[in-house]
């Protein structure tokens, strides 16, 4: 098993930005999450039914989560007026502001996804139906 650690981060430009020359691009620096924040958006990306089978959860919510404590920084985000509005995490695991997560409304899907992929956070289980607690084999 390879260990975890909240100081990786990676660089991700939104498909919309990807054909913009490159100084107008906004960069989202994006991170691992702690152990409990990733458990956190697992609780919101799936769910159990009554028989105990995984279900896929609420996708906005466990987004919003993601990005709440994934992105570490943002560059280039300019606010309606042309004014730089760009975002430096204090630390990792802070949580980004709602006003910034305002300003990125249409952007977060993408992104929470991103870093769901990022964090291996993908809700396969849930699609799949997988018992919670997983399949157990007989030995």
């Amino acid at each position: 098993m390879i260990s975890n650690t909240t100081d990786k981060t990676i660089e991700y430009v939104l498909q919309r930005d990807r054909e913009l020359p490159e100084n107008e691009r906004t960069v989202f620096e994006l991170g691992m999450l702690s152990a409990r924040q990733k458990m956190q958006v697992y609780d919101e990306l799936v769910s159990a039914d009554e028989t105990g089978r995984l279900k896929p959860g609420a996708l906005g919510t466990s987004c919003l989560r993601a990005c709440q404590a994934g992105i570490r920084g943002i560059r280039n985000l300019r606010d309606i007026h042309g004014k730089d509005t760009s975002y430096r995490a204090r630390r990792p695991g802070s949580l980004v502001p709602e006003e910034i997560l305002d300003a990125i409304t249409g952007a977060i899907i993408e992104l929470g996804q991103e870093i769901m992929r990022l964090n291996g956070l993908t809700g396969d289980e849930a699609a799949a139906g997988t018992p919670a607690g997983g399949e157990r084999g007989n030995s």
